[in-house]
This record gives structure tokens, C-alpha cells and sequence, in this order.
């Protein structure tokens, strides 16, 4: 089993998935918990209030916003989609952003496949091999 150091407390751990312990996971999801009870009260905080009322840094707070696990009421320029720049509640694209490459992937995955040309070089050449007894 890989060992590794947690990068927030530095504790060594049994490494499986994360870069952090199983503690710091902990005190993350109960930050999670706290954040997400205040904006069900305040749903149209922005992101340096939620973090001054939390004590949250604004870094996880957008983390948590940018995996879809949090999404704030209204766009408050905290947020871009990162195709284009406008302003979004959640996630990482604008509805627009997403419903294009969403589109662009269909037509990808809806062309036939590409007929693969024989690129030999070495047309007719036999392959000798030994038999086995």
C-alpha cells in the first residue's frame, strides 16, 4: 500500500485516492456541510461572503461550485464559464457552452468510423514461422 504525506496536515497516510488523510477529508465535508446550510439561507451571497460568514476559503468554495456540488442563485460574477467568460451559478460551462460541445460530440460520435488504409508497405511478404512439436 503507497504511503504518502497529507498535503494540509502533513500526517502520513495510507494513500488510496486523495492527496489528503481521512481527517482532513472530514473537516472538509463539515466545511462542505456548513456552506452549504448557510447559502440555503442565503442563497444569493457571493463567494467572499459565504467564505467571511463560513470561515471557508474562497478557493474550496469555488472548487465545490465548479463540481456542480454547490450552485449559488444567481450569477455574481464570482463564477465564468470557461469557454466564453460569462457569468454561471455552477459547474464549469454557461448552458450554451455545454449544449454546444454536447452537440459537437454527438456529430463526433454519430460519423462513421474512419476506414483505416492498408499502410503496408510490405504487401505479400509471408511471415515464417517454426512449428512446434
Amino acid at each position: 500500500m503507497e504511503m504518502a504525506n497529507c498535503l494540509r496536515c502533513k500526517k502520513v497516510f495510507p494513500k488510496i485516492k486523495e492527496p489528503i488523510c481521512e481527517e482532513c477529508k472530514k473537516k472538509d465535508e463539515e466545511m462542505f456541510s456548513k456552506v452549504k446550510a448557510y447559502l440555503e439561507e442565503h442563497p444569493t451571497s457571493t463567494v467572499q461572503k459565504i467564505s467571511t460568514e463560513t470561515g471557508a476559503s474562497t478557493k474550496k468554495i469555488l472548487a465545490w461550485l465548479r463540481e456542480g456540488r454547490l450552485e449559488i442563485a444567481e450569477a455574481t460574477g464570482d463564477l465564468k464559464c470557461r469557454q466564453c467568460g460569462v457569468d454561471v451559478t455552477k459547474g464549469q460551462f454557461c448552458e450554451a457552452c455545454a449544449n454546444e460541445m454536447n452537440r459537437q460530440i454527438d456529430d463526433l460520435i454519430g460519423k462513421p468510423a474512419l476506414q483505416q488504409e492498408d499502410t503496408s508497405a510490405r504487401k505479400g511478404v509471408v511471415m515464417h514461422t517454426k512449428n512446434r512439436k
